[in-house]
């Protein structure tokens, strides 16, 4: 175990800690159910607090997404312990009314984490899908620019800087129809830096042109 989760581990334990001293000391180890029952509901609650980081989808803006469910775990456990705290100092000698209180309280949680995760999963999908849609246009782009910076040749340059142009103003969202031509573009780029520009040939780049543009039609038709 690595030092840094080892302290996160002792930070996070340090409530449990504190907690079940006070509990114990104060009270001892003699209480009647409804105690227990906001014990253990406490205990419930601060371990959902634990797991939040867990919950959320992974992706490049899960923090976005998953701020309100950290917020509403927060909020939950806040809620609870404060809740359960009453019921421990009260100790009811009925349980109906901690467990419809506190049960309550846990379910309405339970249904505002769900929706958001739910809708947490949509977010990512989407996110993950436009990414991966947008590489092609950055992944060409980016190489087409550095091509262009390494040639002398001023018809080459200017031959890259077309290319650059017309896949730099693609449509992002891509298609399962145009994946071979994406495919044989990024292979042609791949040849034009194998060949380091040392020729004054410009078919290879005429052909990246010419599916890049073929590619663009393609999308544009189906987007009709």
């Amino acid at each position: 175990m690595d030092r840094k989760r080892l302290m996160w581990y002792l930070l996070d334990s340090i409530f449990i800690i504190v907690f079940n001293l006070f509990f114990f000391l104060l009270g001892g180890a003699q209480h009647c159910a409804s105690v227990w029952f906001s014990y253990v509901m406490i205990h419930i609650a601060y371990g959902l607090f634990l797991t939040t980081p867990y919950l959320i989808a992974k992706g490049s803006s899960s923090t976005d997404y998953g701020r309100p469910v950290f917020v509403g775990t927060v909020a939950y456990f806040f809620v609870e312990f404060l809740t359960g705290l009453v019921f421990i100092f009260v100790a009811p000698q009925s349980m109906t009314a901690p467990i419809l209180v506190q049960i309550t309280i846990l379910a309405v949680f339970a249904v505002f984490v769900l929706a958001n995760l739910i809708a947490n999963e949509h977010t990512a999908e989407s996110v993950k899908r436009h990414e991966k849609e947008s590489e092609y246009v950055k992944q060409c782009c980016l190489k087409l620019k550095l091509l262009s910076g390494k040639t002398s040749n001023s018809q080459v340059s200017k031959k890259i800087d077309k290319a650059f142009d017309i896949i730099n103003t693609s449509p992002l969202k891509s298609d399962a129809s145009v994946a071979n031509i994406e495919q044989s573009i990024f292979d042609k780029i791949s040849e034009l830096e194998s060949k380091m520009l040392d020729t004054n040939d410009l078919s290879l780049i005429d052909e990246i042109i010419k599916m890049a543009n073929a590619r663009n039609s393609s999308l544009q038709t189906i987007n009709k």
